[in-house]
């Protein structure tokens, strides 16, 4: 591993073994040989005996998966993790144990357990990043999320779609749907602005006609969300992107073209619409069609009518 990524581990690491278990529960005192044991393999860490500490944390996790005590364990799991991060050893695998503190960790009850499980999942993510192995750190960002609030799931997901573009070859369409989960938990944490932005990412990538309802979703959405915001000129921008909408209905273009005037009136546009693209009529060549028959203006030349006798002499004259 690089050296200034175990730098940055390490700083890591410091924080977790001051924020441990042992110095916040009370299920083991200090004075107990479980306590005592932990301590041990924490100071042995802080000094740089990684192996040692190892041995030490895993003596002490038989007691605390048989008492049984699932905070307790994981902490243990998620520091010989760690350790072996920073050890030499290539045949060290700091993931088996970092899997192993998650599913421990969820096991606690409340808040804190839930934060100290989503905490080995980026542990585990910084991990695999550092090594170059983006893909897998996006499905460790994506497994913390699950049971996070509003706001921690969108920033994990957001996270993770970063990571998928920077595989080789980006996953382009896997990056921009978590940004889209983004966006909907940003706005359910009531974070409109970080929604917006994540949602302004996507809209190029959808922007191709065989994604045509994906980017109709998309600009309904930012349409709306600006103007919560009061930025009228977002919400014109997309109400007129909204204006293509020739394969819906009658009444949903109705009600696209009702926002956009809102828009227009709102933003305050007194010339031309920026973006708008007006459908070009030929005058000269114009079909009317009521009742599923052809209407006619009422100075169009009896030849040209169907049915008329002098079309039909004229056709006989053609023959």
């Amino acid at each position: 591993m690089p050296q200034h990524n175990v730098q940055c581990c390490c700083c890591l690491i410091t924080c977790c073994v001051l924020r441990s278990p042992v110095f916040q529960d009370t299920s083991y005192p200090y004075h107990s040989i479980e306590g005592q044991m932990r301590a041990l393999a924490d100071l042995a860490y802080l000094l740089g005996q990684y192996e040692f500490a190892v041995q030490s944390y895993r003596l002490a996790a038989q007691d605390y998966l048989a008492a049984p005590n699932s905070r307790w364990y994981a902490g243990a799991e998620e520091m010989i993790g760690l350790c072996s991060v920073l050890t030499s050893d290539p045949s060290a695998d700091p993931l088996k144990y970092f899997n192993r503190a998650y599913e421990h960790y969820s096991k606690v009850r409340g808040r804190q357990g839930r934060m100290l499980a989503t905490r080995t999942m980026l542990y585990a993510a910084a991990y695999q990043a550092a090594t170059g192995r983006h893909h897998a750190a996006s499905v460790c960002l994506m497994r913390a999320h699950f049971d996070e609030e509003a706001a921690r799931a969108a920033l994990l997901l957001e996270a993770a779609a970063y990571c998928l573009l920077r595989c080789r070859p980006a996953s382009v369409r896997k990056a921009a749907f978590n940004l889209v989960l983004a966006g909907l938990r940003y706005h359910s944490a009531k974070q409109k602005r970080l929604s917006i932005h994540c949602y302004k990412q996507v809209t190029g990538i959808y922007s191709a006609s065989a994604w045509r309802h994906i980017s109709e979703h998309l600009h309904d959405i930012l349409g709306k969300q600006c103007a919560e915001l009061g930025d009228a000129r977002g919400c014109l921008q997309h109400s007129t992107a909204l204006l293509d909408c020739s394969h819906r209905q009658a009444t949903a273009q109705a009600h696209y073209l009702g926002r956009f005037l809102e828009a227009v009136q709102a933003a305050g546009v007194a010339g031309p619409v920026p973006g708008l693209a007006l459908p070009l009529v030929v005058t000269d060549d114009v079909m009317v069609r009521f009742a599923d028959q052809h209407c006619y203006p009422p100075n169009t030349p009896a030849s040209l009518l169907p049915g008329s006798s002098s079309s039909g002499a004229a056709a006989a004259a053609a023959a």
